[in-house]
């Protein structure tokens, strides 16, 4: 009768312990940050900001944005820190056909050290290669994680395309996550 409720107990406690580790796992996860839109005839801009708490640790994620009539040729990133001292802000771009699976995307620049020296880069093209994933993908998005020692920021960010000849305005659900 004690071995019974003492293997209860244990399991009662690693239940317990299974769920706080799993929802200091998931507190540091932010998904959905706005994304604002941009649109010319040639052209078409997204952009938004992501404010990062100070020694911030978490993984922030733009909301996915849609490349797949802008991605014949390349485009341009810009990414900026708005406070010194917050160079451990890494910064990823990825792609996806599905908004559900994604893979990490190739720059030439360092997004490792984001800081208040901006980042402007080519997307489409690494070390003189043409990436495939962002040629051959319909959205891409921004991962950004902060780590300890960074002080509170906000990190701005843009991506610029040239848009498909044929395609006059880009049209409603073009930004947004598939849940």
């Amino acid at each position: 009768m004690i071995m019974k409720r003492y293997l209860r107990f244990l399991r009662g406690a690693a239940i317990l312990v299974a769920l706080a580790l799993a929802v200091q796992l998931l507190a540091g996860t932010t998904y959905d940050h706005t994304v604002k839109k941009d649109e010319g005839a040639f052209f078409l801009r997204y952009y938004g900001d992501v404010d990062m708490s100070s020694d911030a640790t978490g993984t922030h994620f733009t909301q996915a944005f849609l490349i797949g009539n802008a991605n014949l040729v390349d485009g341009k990133i810009y990414i900026v820190a708005s406070e010194a001292g917050t160079e451990d802000v890494d910064v990823f771009l990825e792609y996806s056909d599905d908004r559900k699976n994604w893979s990490a995307g190739t720059t030439d620049s360092d997004l490792n050290a984001v800081g208040t020296t901006a980042v402007v880069d080519t997307i489409g093209m690494a070390a003189g290669v043409d990436q495939w994933l962002f040629h051959n993908s319909k959205w891409a998005r921004f991962k950004m994680v902060g780590q300890a020692g960074n002080g509170q920021t906000t990190v701005s960010w843009s991506v610029t395309l040239h848009k498909h000849p044929d395609v006059y305005k880009m049209g409603v659900g073009d930004v947004g996550d598939k849940r």
